[in-house]
């Protein structure tokens, strides 16, 4: 299954869409199975742990590579 989503993926990456077209994109990181891998939510307010602290240093990292994004939000 998972080399078919891959191909998929692949295809549409390819002939579906121009990513350097202007636009709203949403980047969506999974983990297996909901693990919560990236912290806890408490109170309402997520508390990211060592992994999430990471996973959040990384998407903080595009910023600094290219200068027409933003970064609007997160879930």
């Amino acid at each position: 299954m998972g080399l078919i989503v891959n191909v998929i993926q692949y295809y549409c990456d390819k002939v579906c869409w121009n990513y350097s077209n202007s636009g709203i994109y949403f980047i969506t990181i999974c983990a297996l199975n909901k693990g919560k891998l990236f912290g806890k939510i408490t109170d309402g307010e997520m508390i990211l742990n060592k992994v999430g602290q990471i996973a959040n240093d990384y998407i903080l990292e595009i910023l600094k590579h290219f200068a027409n994004v933003c970064l609007d939000g997160r879930v």
